[in-house]
């Protein structure tokens, strides 16, 4: 998997928060990868990085969705990964998504 990533341009990074990651997704990115999934497959405990940037998209960007992300999901607000575990992650929250 991370050699797959490494060739779709993630690199190694230092940490950052799931929810600074989120919140500097460009809209147009989220309308496309967002736009062809199921909604009802999205949920705060299966789904919680594609449940952010689905709240993200929601409120257009403001910055208000966090704290209830947090409380839904039941992760830390301050949790932080690094770029590779954090595209490892939503791309498999993408594939259960898609696939079930």
């Amino acid at each position: 998997m991370p050699a797959l990533l490494t060739r779709a341009g993630v690199v190694d990074a230092p940490k950052m928060t799931i929810v600074a990651a989120v919140q500097g997704m460009p809209d147009s990115w989220l309308d496309t990868a967002l736009g062809e999934l199921d909604q009802e497959k999205i949920t705060a405990l299966t789904t919680p990085i594609l449940f952010a940037l689905n709240r993200r998209k929601e409120l257009e960007g403001a910055e208000g969705w966090a704290t209830a992300w947090s409380k839904l999901a039941s992760l830390d607000e301050g949790a932080e990964l690094d770029p590779m575990r954090f595209a490892e992650a939503a791309y498999r929250e993408f594939v259960l998504a898609r696939l079930g």
